[in-house]
């Protein structure tokens, strides 16, 4: 007989809940639509891990329910996770091993997408130091030249929740984001549409494609990448890219 405990209910008005089954011998997390509207969200996580798990040639346990509301079955992976408000400061070894799995994997896929939430928090790095990236509710397909969208986001939700702990950018954490531009720069294509201003042309991506990341609410709430004028965008890219 299984046991639920309710995670999360309408987080960031998304119209899902979130369940945490527990039965004898294992624990697996449910996703239920709350709308017939939030069945869409529900489909678009199942398509992500479907697409997560053929590219790392791994088996996908994920399972659909398509009944009038739609369910979502995701087992439990184990390995070391992170808390949402995770800063740059104390996780640079897997924030750098991150950076490298994207390159790897996103850079060698036939067809490229966009995780659209991905962050130390929606990540398990296991104990064989692989990894697994959770909630895909945002998954879309985009145009390659897109390539570094989910990354720079990620570091700057890790650099909001700093600056907002610590005030300000020490020397160490200015010299390893620059590190991890370097990183991914060195494999984008001649045709990106991010690496020459990393987080201002995110926002402008994030801004212009609203419409994919199935957001029913202000998407500043959401995403803290667009809380932020262009300008004071731009600042932050020439400490990066100089």
């Amino acid at each position: 007989m299984l046991e639920y405990e309710l995670i999360s209910n309408g987080t960031h008005g998304n119209d899902v809940a979130l369940f945490k089954c527990y039965s004898e011998n294992d624990v697996v997390y449910k996703k239920v639509a709350l709308t017939q509207n939030a069945n869409a969200i529900i489909a678009a996580e199942k398509e992500g891990y479907d697409w997560f798990f053929n590219v790392v040639g791994k088996r996908n346990n994920v399972q659909l329910h398509q009944n009038y509301f739609y369910e979502i079955d995701i087992p439990r992976f184990a390995g070391k996770s992170f808390p949402p408000d995770s800063i740059v400061k104390g996780n640079e070894k897997y924030i750098e091993m991150l950076i490298q799995f994207y390159i790897d994997i996103w850079g060698d896929a036939d067809k490229f997408v966009v995780h659209g939430d991905m962050a130390l928090c929606n990540l398990i790095v296991a104990d064989d130091n692989g990894m697994y990236l959770i909630d895909w509710e945002h998954f879309h397909h985009a145009d390659k030249a897109y390539f570094g969208f989910d990354v720079i986001n990620m570091l700057y939700i890790l650099l909001f929740h700093q600056i907002r702990r610590f005030r300000y950018l020490s020397r160490k954490t200015r010299y390893f984001l620059k590190s991890c531009y370097r990183q991914l720069a060195s494999t984008a294509s001649a045709n990106n549409r991010i690496m020459e201003k990393p987080f201002r042309y995110s926002y402008d991506y994030l801004k212009k494609n609203l419409a994919q990341f199935r957001l029913n609410i202000d998407p500043a709430r959401k995403y803290v990448l667009i809380r932020n004028s262009r300008s004071d965008l731009e600042i932050l890219d020439s400490l990066v890219t100089g």
